[in-house]
């Protein structure tokens, strides 16, 4: 990216900052919908670096033939005036390097001191008091204001234990659940990078205001305090020696927040301005985006490139380097400078002299006699030499140190070769009719950074023009010639409406030519397909029967299984019944049994009861023997 971009992509993000925070300041600021401010701010300082490397096709109008085929260019030399353009722009290239270190040297003191700051909050945090892991870290430190950065949350000593620290914590902690630290560590790369840009604090400024009024709201909904949270910022009002990237509990801009914590509390505000934002986007992505085919935009890169052109090569290093960086650029012209020539053909669109279609000529015609000394425009190394380059025929190119090439073609004979140093003005190649070609000529291109450029702007020992002819009366002429020069000049429109005729129709046969070749081929390749699923299908078919087969015998087996498992439920149930009747023939047993048992014990009582009676015969027998 050469300097005049680099100016114009610093104009474009400055430009975008400039409207998005204007539209913040004028209708966003004073919202209390907090998580959209914040959104907002980060989305359009981030989408401001980026919006100015899109590019954005634009249908451009269709432009005329360039000069080469309107108007006739004339070379006048200029004679030995580039030392003398080196030395007037010395003083340019001074002031633009001072400027250059001037930027890099505030670049890296910014980063510098956030380094600074990461080591001394490091620093802090091994001297003081590890509390408690919640799902944050809580440190008791030595400092007179509570802060915090990114997990981790320090609060004086004094507070512990009061009364206000538990809304303190609470505020800290909305810091870091948010992320609000990462916001700061990139917003503070931003001002490191673009410190030379106004907007980018008062993004810092607004960025902090919405963290602190995120964790203002959040406090005073939790705690429902608002006097009390009030209290507690006035109390805290007091200065730090350290600042830094960490959330401070008391931001400077005491007054604002609670003019925010009262409006949140007692005012619901529209959000209709946001949807105004998706417009405004849409406005600055269009007016600043790189746009294919805006001349109005070309136009004024080309302006900034004028500015900087005596130190575009080179404008980071010393005076001395970008000296002996002009000495790879092409500068002169690449024929000897008492060659006779003219210029053929220039940069640009043009009808093509073989095909005779519109077609972009990158390079610059000069046409001269044949075996005209062909010099090199830089110093440089020989990258390529070829003797058939299609339409360029004999062809050389040139490579100048890492930004530069040039191209010269249509030549005759080669005087360096492949790899061979070169310096500026050394004969490098005779001119020629080689290749594609309508006559003896030089054709001559320039690429920096890959692509074309303009070979007339890298020709600083000859000024071109555009030779305009006052055309004089013509001589007076009979009726007769006057009628022979208008049938001459209808046969000659003729001719040339024929030769088109005739192109087109060659262009038609072409194209039919491509078509028939086309269809053929897509034919061939029909048939090849449908053989190639005619075999599929063979070969599915004989699947298709193996896994029939397969599937039969599976049916069998699977007949035979259900059969078996027929009789062997069938086995199951009369087992079932014979056990059930075993079960029922047991029991009567079991009864059976028992009444045995109870005649058995009848019995035996029947024979006591007889015994019982004998005896009781016996005894009266005895006492009516006795009585006798």
């Amino acid at each position: 990216m050469g300097l005049s971009e680099v100016m114009v992509y610093m104009i474009k993000v400055m430009a975008i900052q400039g409207v998005f925070y204007f539209f913040y300041w004028l209708f966003l600021q004073n919202k209390i919908s907090h998580t959209l401010n914040r959104t907002y701010l980060l989305t359009t300082i981030i989408g401001s670096f980026v919006i100015p490397f899109i590019s954005i096709p634009v249908a451009s109008i269709s432009q005329p033939l360039v000069e080469s085929e309107m108007f006739v260019w004339i070379a006048a030399p200029i004679g030995e005036g580039i030392q003398s353009s080196l030395a007037s722009s010395d003083s340019s290239i001074r002031f633009w390097s001072i400027l250059t270190w001037i930027y890099i040297l505030m670049m890296v003191f910014l980063i510098g001191r956030s380094s600074l700051h990461l080591i001394i909050l490091q620093k802090l945090k091994s001297h003081s008091e590890y509390v408690k892991k919640y799902w944050f870290k809580l440190f008791k430190t030595t400092q007179s204001r509570p802060f915090s950065f990114f997990s981790s949350v320090f609060i004086p000593v004094d507070i512990f234990g009061t009364k206000s620290f538990e809304q303190i914590v609470a505020h800290e902690c909305v810091h870091v659940r948010q992320l609000h630290s990462l916001d700061r560590l990139l917003i503070d790369f931003f001002v490191a990078l673009f410190w030379f840009n106004p907007f980018i604090y008062l993004y810092r400024r607004a960025l902090i205001e919405v963290h602190e009024y995120q964790a203002d709201s959040t406090v005073v909904n939790q705690f429902d305090d608002l006097i009390g949270y009030q209290e507690i910022l006035y109390s805290q009002l007091r200065s730090a020696p350290y600042s830094g990237l960490v959330s401070h509990f008391n931001f400077s801009t005491i007054k604002k927040r609670i003019v925010m914590m009262n409006k949140s509390k007692t005012k619901k505000q529209s959000t209709v301005a946001y949807f105004f934002t998706v417009p405004v986007m849409a406005l600055v992505l269009f007016a600043f985006t790189s746009k294919e085919g805006d001349e109005s935009a070309n136009h004024i890169a080309e302006k900034i490139e004028e500015i900087t052109a005596p130190f575009e090569s080179e404008w980071i290093e010393t005076e001395m380097l970008i000296l002996q960086e002009d000495q790879y650029k092409p500068s002169i012209l690449p024929l000897k400078s008492t060659a006779e020539f003219i210029v053929s053909s220039a940069f640009g669109w043009r009808i093509d002299p073989i095909k005779y279609n519109r077609r972009m000529h990158k390079g610059l015609d000069l046409a001269t006699a044949s075996g005209t000394e062909v010099v090199a425009t830089a110093d440089g190394i020989v990258e390529e030499v070829s003797t058939d380059a299609k339409g360029h025929g004999k062809m050389l190119i040139l490579k100048h140190g890492d930004m530069f090439k040039t191209k010269y073609a249509q030549l005759s004979e080669f005087k360096v070769s492949n790899g061979e140093r070169v310096s500026k003005g050394q004969v490098i190649a005779l001119s020629g009719n080689s290749g594609k070609s309508t006559g003896p000529h030089l054709h001559y291109e320039v690429l920096e950074d890959g692509k074309h450029k303009n070979p007339m702007d890298y020709i600083k020992n000859f000024k071109f023009k555009v030779m305009i002819e006052e055309t004089s009366p013509p001589p007076s002429m009979d009726e007769e010639e006057e009628r022979t020069l208008i049938e001459i000049s209808e046969v000659v429109k003729q001719q040339e409406v024929l030769k088109v005729q005739m192109i087109e129709s060659i262009k038609e046969v072409d194209l039919i030519s491509d078509e028939i070749k086309r269809e053929t081929a897509v034919s061939k390749k029909q048939a090849f397909e449908a053989k190639v699923l005619a075999e599929k299908a063979t070969v599915l078919a004989e699947e298709m029967k193996v896994l029939a087969s397969e599937h039969a015998k599976e049916a069998a087996k699977a007949a035979i299984v259900a059969s078996q498992k027929v009789r062997v439920d069938i086995t199951a149930k009369e087992i079932a019944e014979i056990k059930a009747q075993l079960a029922e023939k047991e029991r009567v047993l079991a009864e059976d049994q028992k009444l045995i048992v109870i005649k058995e014990k009848l019995v035996i009582e029947m024979k006591k009861q007889e015994e019982v009676a004998k005896k009781l015969k016996e005894k009266e027998k005895k006492k009516d023997k006795n009585k006798e």
